[in-house]
C-alpha cells in the first residue's frame, strides 16, 4: 500500500461529469494541504484530462467494477474516493487492498451500499 496515493473513481464518461470536476477539485485541495498526497484517477476511457495521473477503464467505473477492483489491487491507494456511485465488489476490493474508503452521493441508496459494506 501506498500511504500517500489517494485514488479518486468518479462516475465519468466522454460527456463530461460533475464528478470527475469535484474530484478533479478535492485533489488539487488535497494536494496543497498534503503536498506528498499523489492522487491517482480512474476514468472512462475518452474522459478529458485531469491533469493528475489516470488510468483509464473501458467504461464508467461503475459498469466495470472488474477493472476497477483489479486497478485498486495493482495500485494499492491509502484512500479510494468514490464519487457518484460504486458497486459492492469495488467497496470490497479497497476494504481488501488495506484502503480506507469514502462515498460521496447525494443518493440514499448508495450511501446505504456504502455503510453495509463498511460493517462486514
Amino acid at each position: 500500500m501506498t500511504d500517500t496515493r489517494v485514488l479518486f473513481v468518479p462516475v465519468s464518461g466522454s460527456a463530461g461529469s460533475g464528478e470527475v470536476q469535484r474530484c478533479r477539485l478535492l485533489a488539487q485541495s488535497l494536494q496543497r494541504g498534503w503536498p506528498r498526497a499523489e492522487p491517482h484517477f480512474l476514468l472512462a476511457d475518452g474522459t478529458a484530462d485531469v491533469g493528475f495521473a489516470t488510468t483509464f477503464l473501458s467504461a464508467s467505473p461503475t459498469r466495470v467494477p472488474q477493472e476497477v477492483a483489479e486497478a485498486i489491487g495493482r495500485l494499492r491507494p491509502a484512500l479510494v474516493v468514490f464519487d457518484g456511485n460504486t458497486r459492492v465488489a469495488a467497496l470490497v476490493a479497497a476494504r481488501n487492498a488495506g484502503a480506507r474508503t469514502v462515498l460521496v452521493s447525494s443518493r440514499p441508496s448508495a450511501r446505504d451500499r456504502g455503510s453495509m459494506v463498511a460493517t462486514r
